[in-house]
């Protein structure tokens, strides 16, 4: 890392807007980064800034808050006035963030500054800010922290009666924090369990208890930009902020570049982010599968990590970093052999998740097998990339099944057809034939059955009178049916 990147500014940003979300920025966020390991850490400069992207009444409303006064002491504070679109603040909140993120971004990239990420809902561990210091001077160019949701209601009460908090800071040590985020889950992430019977469809993170430890071991793809170097850009691209959030593909657009310069944050002593949700907020449902408790239920799981793992929304670096086991741990984890053991036993479930079909099975099949059937790019949009490119792995085929079925069946039906156009093209004229077949069979039977009924025969009398207009036509009305209702 050079002199000149060391001496970059830090611009922290932020996006919020209304009371509830202002006073999460205040009590937790601004708080934590209080911490003496945190702002109070920050290497002197003028240029440092925290850009937040708030409304003016509530940037007004900030301005004689005792922590807000605080947080001015350490850096250099900018209001960036969010845009006024009440239709969008309203109807997609997510999207609204997202224009408030990309006003932010462009000022970074025009400015040439690392980018540190922070949300208002957010508590920082002591020495989160020393840490991101440390991998600039690594010579690190991109770090990304994993985010979790945690329940608001029981992490502000632990906060409360742990003594963590005084008038100008929440000092909170990662351990400490780990502890509080491991007894307070929110339902998102409880279900993220692997070992549970609620195991949700949408695996962003999955993770795995560690025996006798208050920790787990976790693989994920929600990850939180935690610096970023503007100042590398050559060109800058912010449009998928338009429709999606800073945490889908924004990183790997601008910085994979950058991805060998990558620092992960896999241990929870170097950086932790305790993001918290209101428990009603997002739930996930977390009714008992009997499916999961079936001998076969891991094969279910792994079919549905798999299938997000090749989904074309994730990008190659969230596919490539989701490889590297993450450790929270509120206790040492030197020198415990349960740790590396419960990492084995993980790895060997990853990979048989998102593990390839053997290089030999596709030899021999060939590779026009994977791809000559035009059915495979619709299968793509039910299994994502798992199925168009590894379709033979039995775990996607079983957690799609009913609907792999129900599309297999509909593609072969009109393959039918197409094979067999000529006679279906002549089909309707086909069904004109056998009507007027049917017709003519008709006509040529009725003298046999009006003579028959006309000489008594009940049977063909009951025929005639029930079935008369429906059965036969009008031009063979040559008979009095009065005649056959005599005795």
């Amino acid at each position: 890392m050079n002199q000149n990147n060391n001496s970059r500014p830090f611009y922290f940003y932020n996006v919020f807007w209304g009371e509830v979300h202002r006073q999460e920025f205040l009590r937790l966020c601004i708080s934590s980064l209080l911490a003496p390991k945190n702002f109070p850490s920050l290497a002197p400069n003028p240029q440092n800034r925290y850009l937040i992207a708030t409304t003016k009444v509530d940037w007004v409303a900030m301005q004689e808050d005792p922590l807000f006064l605080e947080l001015k002491k350490y850096i250099r504070t900018q209001f960036i006035e969010m845009p006024r679109d009440e239709k969008l603040r309203i109807n997609n909140p997510l999207l609204y963030m997202s224009a408030g993120h990309k006003i932010m971004v462009e000022i970074m990239y025009r400015e040439k500054a690392w980018g540190i990420q922070t949300t208002p809902d957010s508590i920082f561990n002591d020495g989160f800010v020393s840490y991101i210091q440390d991998q600039v001077k690594a010579g690190k160019m991109l770090v990304l922290c994993p985010v979790s949701r945690f329940e608001k209601e029981g992490v502000n009460a632990a906060l409360e009666a742990g003594g963590w908090r005084d008038k100008k800071s929440l000092t909170l040590p990662s351990r400490d924090a780990v502890k509080i985020a491991l007894k307070n889950m929110h339902s998102e992430c409880l279900a993220a369990n692997y070992e549970c019977d609620y195991f949700w469809i949408s695996p962003v993170y999955t993770w795995w208890e560690v025996p006798e430890e208050e920790g787990v071991v976790m693989h994920s793809m929600s990850w939180s930009p935690i610096l970023m170097p503007y100042f590398a850009l050559n060109e800058h691209s912010s449009g998928s902020l338009d429709n999606w959030t800073i945490d889908g593909n924004y990183v790997h657009e601008n910085f994979n570049q950058y991805k060998s310069k990558i620092a992960v944050v896999d241990d929870s002593d170097d950086a932790f982010i305790l993001s918290v949700t209101p428990k009603e907020n997002s739930q996930v449902p977390l009714t008992k599968n009997f499916t999961l408790n079936l001998p076969f239920s891991n094969v279910i799981k792994c079919g549905l990590m798999r299938r997000l793992y090749f989904d074309r929304i994730i990008d190659p670096l969230k596919r490539e970093i989701y490889l590297k086991p993450i450790k929270w741990h509120s206790r040492s984890i030197k020198e415990k052999e349960v740790w590396p053991k419960k990492i084995s036993e993980v790895d060997k479930i990853i990979n048989f998740a998102i593990g390839e079909p053997p290089k030999e099975t596709v030899k021999q099949m060939g590779p026009e097998v994977f791809h000559k059937l035009t059915f495979l790019r619709r299968l793509s949009t039910i299994d994502g990339e798992s199925v168009n490119e590894h379709k033979y792995f039995i775990k996607a085929l079983l957690v799609s099944l009913s609907r792999r079925s129900h599309l297999i069946s509909k593609v072969y039906y009109h393959k039918f057809l197409w094979k067999w156009e000529k006679v279906y093209i002549d089909v309707p004229y086909a069904i004109i034939k056998l009507i007027l077949s049917i017709w003519a069979n008709r006509i040529l039977q009725w003298p046999i059955i009006a003579t028959k009924a006309s000489l008594g025969d009940k049977f063909y009398r009951k025929r005639i009178n029930k079935r008369f207009k429906k059965t036969y036509p009008f031009s063979v009305w040559f008979l009095h049916r009065d005649r056959w209702n005599k005795d």
